[in-house]
């Protein structure tokens, strides 16, 4: 289920899937592990991590970082979760790439140790986004005018 507090993962999914950026054949093979995959995110994503970009290229959920001179990306298969982690380093031209099983919850927390250290915890702290979210959930529910 969503987690109705951050719904970044499964709102950017659905904005791919439903205006036909890949193949509808996909969205109807892969449905139960967009959800799956959304839902463990939604979880599990560290709150002190800047969001990646999200894009999909065939049956592949790419998700992308660009900062502090990294270029990083995780390239996930959807229907095995398998992985495959790169990072470029614009100063030093240092690469790092590696493939990861991702069925196992341990191999996500050495995912998020990596952009932790390339990309440093998120400028926004996450007590204020949250409260960033509260407000403007409050704003679309119209319990605040602008």
């Amino acid at each position: 289920m969503k987690d109705k507090e951050f719904t970044y993962f499964w709102d950017r999914f659905e904005e791919i899937f439903s205006n036909g950026w890949i193949a509808n054949e996909y969205t109807e093979l892969y449905t139960e592990d967009l959800v799956s995959l959304s839902d463990f995110l939604t979880k599990n994503y560290p709150r002190d991590l800047s969001l990646p970009k999200i894009f999909a290229v065939g049956d592949d959920v790419i998700l992308e970082w660009n900062i502090n001179s990294n270029d990083s990306s995780l390239e996930i298969k959807i229907w095995s979760l398998q992985g495959l982690w790169h990072n470029l380093n614009h100063d030093t031209g240092e690469e790092e790439e590696f493939t990861i099983d991702l069925v196992d919850d341990n191999n996500w927390i050495e995912i998020f140790d990596k952009i932790r250290e390339i990309t440093g915890p998120s400028p926004c702290p996450p007590f204020a986004a949250e409260i960033i979210r509260d407000f403007n959930e409050a704003v679309e529910n119209g319990e605040i005018k602008e």
